[in-house]
């Protein structure tokens, strides 16, 4: 994968702009032809800043533009923060994907969404603290992105993990929750 810079810059206060964004995603997207090694652009790590809606339109302009020049190319989407509506379950940066669907003038065959998910040694969660913990977290999952997957959408984690660790706190047992969203 091919990973351009924060999309997020798009819209804060910085040099880059939506037409410098997507000249590069289009340059990345040039280079993907000579490489057939290549099979998707990942148009930015971890778009926490923007909301969902904000996102998809950055989404389906870059995307549209990369599928322009290269029409056999993925288009990869991490999901958003907690900026946007997210079934009830706070997340981690990348891993809302509560409100995806389809992307105007991105067809679902070069759409893969790319969710990050992290356990209790990166990020804690309150609901690492439910006493069902980690077999509530299935739920958790499909409410924030595995419902895509029920829509026929390619998904595939991007990012997910953390230490590995074990801890007599179960809410703070890592290898738990790795070895659930392995299982998942």
């Amino acid at each position: 994968r091919a990973i351009s810079p924060a999309a997020r810059s798009v819209t804060a206060s910085s040099p880059w702009s939506a037409a410098i964004w997507i000249a590069d995603i289009e340059t990345l997207a040039q280079l993907s032809l000579a490489f057939d090694n290549v099979v998707g652009i990942d148009l930015t790590n971890e778009p926490h800043a923007l909301t969902w809606s904000a996102w998809a339109s950055l989404v389906s302009q870059a995307g549209q533009a990369a599928l322009a020049v290269n029409p056999s190319i993925t288009i990869w989407v991490e999901g958003v923060g907690n900026a946007s509506a997210n079934g009830g379950f706070s997340v981690n940066w990348g891993g809302n994907l509560f409100e995806a669907g389809p992307i105007s003038g991105i067809p679902a065959n070069r759409l893969v969404f790319s969710p990050h998910a992290y356990g209790p040694s990166v990020a804690g969660q309150s609901y690492f603290s439910d006493p069902s913990y980690p077999a509530n977290m299935p739920g958790i999952w499909n409410t924030h992105f595995g419902h895509l997957a029920d829509q026929g959408f390619t998904l595939i984690a991007g990012e997910y993990g953390g230490h590995y660790t074990t801890s007599p706190d179960e809410s703070q047992n890592d290898r738990l929750w790795q070895d659930s969203f392995v299982d998942y």
